[in-house]
């Protein structure tokens, strides 16, 4: 049977009543449905309308996909009317996508393509998924029968791929049983995966009675926060933002922090997490779990009266000597992990508890001159910013001399780099007066800072000139 008609030209033929001959159309490059295979070009038919539109040539003199021609075998009889002719494919695979575009948040919903497929079964598509920086990703869907099919993509699947954004799903290749390429119909689909918030709760797992604690998710511009805690404890801070103060009350149990993060409209996406607290009146151990190589950090219990406390830290040093008291300091080495360990209470009856440490590595700040350190007076120099483990965006400081140099300072974000100094001025007695920078590095992330780096330039007097320094040329007279 004819699957698909040219509807973009028609020829119509007239001959006298009783008169016979063959028919033959010729395709050109504006001939729409023309195969680009070879092979599926001798699929190509005439159609007459008689109606329906039914077959009636299928020799084919193929040159290629802009140029041939298709003739009837068997002449046409014509009776005095108008006949109509157009070109046509016989049984020839196809495949289009029927379903619109689609956005949806990181909630579990799942992005479905329609499509449908027709020809030889069983069928086989190429599907190609591409976002907006060029990255693609292919499927393949086999053994299909004739009609409509469905296939469904997950948030993470499309994240995966180039993360949020949009994406065009189309349908590249369409295949019939003997292998034979078919005609992809339309258009394709766009696929939006909607920014959505991944918001991660910082903050002590463990909490002391009457204590005041800090809980946070990362600051994300334009996303909106709504914070709740149940009645153990209460926000004393704004609880719309993206850091607040709980101070817990004289009730143990276990706590449920909740948080809701949106993202900006108009296409806002909302996820909401809790995070579940245990109020303890003892043991708890208080302190930052998230630390820095070689850093100092307390950690401390309730101090109560005739309590024990044995500690125990690996990944870092404590300061003081045992027997140990209900605080201590911690002086953490450059792994990269860690372990506090508290056993308190009265003798014979003492509680064990512990809390994991991450030792985020320290950045180190690179500093270098761009040309000369040497300067003449009133000349600017080029400083160029680097780092290790400093993250993504890491956070740069400058002084001069010791101070913080405002010039830098006062600079809008995103700060340059390389950075063009003021004017280095000489001045004093001696012939070059040097200026010391120093730059310091922060990783965003972690909270680590680098030591300072520093590169000092000398910026040289300028010759004087003038009679005074004028010295005739006397020679030879």
């Amino acid at each position: 049977p004819l699957q698909l008609i040219s509807n973009n030209e028609y020829w119509t033929l007239q001959g006298v009543n009783g008169a016979s001959t063959n028919v033959r159309l010729r395709w050109d490059d504006q001939s729409a449905i023309i195969p680009a295979g070879a092979l599926d070009r001798q699929k190509l038919r005439i159609a007459q309308y008689l109606p329906p539109w039914t077959k009636v040539g299928e020799t084919v003199n193929d040159v290629n996909q802009n140029q041939g021609t298709v003739q009837t075998s068997t002449p046409v009889s014509f009776d005095g009317s108008s006949k109509v002719f157009t070109l046509a494919i016989e049984q020839t695979a196809s495949a289009e996508i029927t379903s619109g575009d689609v956005s949806a948040c990181n909630d579990g919903s799942t992005f479905a393509v329609n499509y449908s497929v027709a020809g030889d079964a069983p069928l086989r598509v190429v599907i190609n998924v591409e976002h907006t920086t060029g990255t693609t990703s292919t499927y393949f869907q086999n053994d299909l029968a004739e009609g409509e099919h469905t296939i469904e993509f997950t948030y993470a699947e499309l994240f995966a791929i180039a993360g949020d954004g949009a994406y065009t799903v189309t349908i590249e290749e369409v295949y019939d049983v003997n292998d034979l390429a078919g005609i992809v119909l339309g258009t394709g689909v766009t696929l939006t995966a909607l920014p959505t918030p991944n918001p991660i709760i910082s903050g002590p797992t463990s909490v002391m009675t009457e204590s005041v604690t800090t809980y946070s998710v990362a600051a994300v511009a334009g996303n909106t926060y709504s914070w709740s805690v149940d009645v153990l404890g209460a926000i004393v801070t704004a609880d719309d933002q993206n850091t607040i103060n709980i101070e817990w009350g004289t009730s143990t149990g276990t706590a449920t922090i909740t948080l809701s993060q949106s993202s900006p409209a108009p296409n806002s996406c909302t996820t909401i997490v809790t995070y579940e607290v245990d109020v303890r009146d003892w043991p708890v151990i208080i302190g930052d779990f998230s630390v820095c190589a070689n850093s100092t950090e307390v950690y401390e219990s309730k101090e109560v009266a005739g309590h024990e406390y044995l500690w125990v830290v690996q990944g870092g040093t404590i300061q003081e000597t045992a027997p140990y008291g209900y605080q201590i300091t911690v002086v953490w080495s450059s792994q990269t992990a860690g372990r506090v360990t508290l056993t308190q209470g009265p003798s014979g009856d003492q509680v064990t508890i512990f809390e994991d440490v991450t030792i985020n590595a320290s950045p180190t700040a690179i500093l270098a001159v761009d040309g000369s350190a040497d300067v003449c007076d009133g000349d600017p120099i080029t400083l160029q910013f680097n780092h290790t483990g400093g993250g993504i965006a890491p956070n740069y400081e400058l002084h001069l001399n010791g101070s913080v140099y405002q010039p830098y300072e006062d600079e809008s974000a995103p700060k340059p780099n390389p950075y063009i100094t003021e004017p280095l001025i000489w001045n004093g007695t001696n012939a070059g007066k040097e200026y010391t920078f120093e730059l310091r590095v922060t990783n965003t992330t972690t909270g680590c800072t680098s030591i300072w780096n520093n590169k000092t330039v000398t910026v040289w007097k300028t010759p004087e000139t003038g009679p005074q320094y004028h010295i005739p040329n006397t020679h030879g007279m």
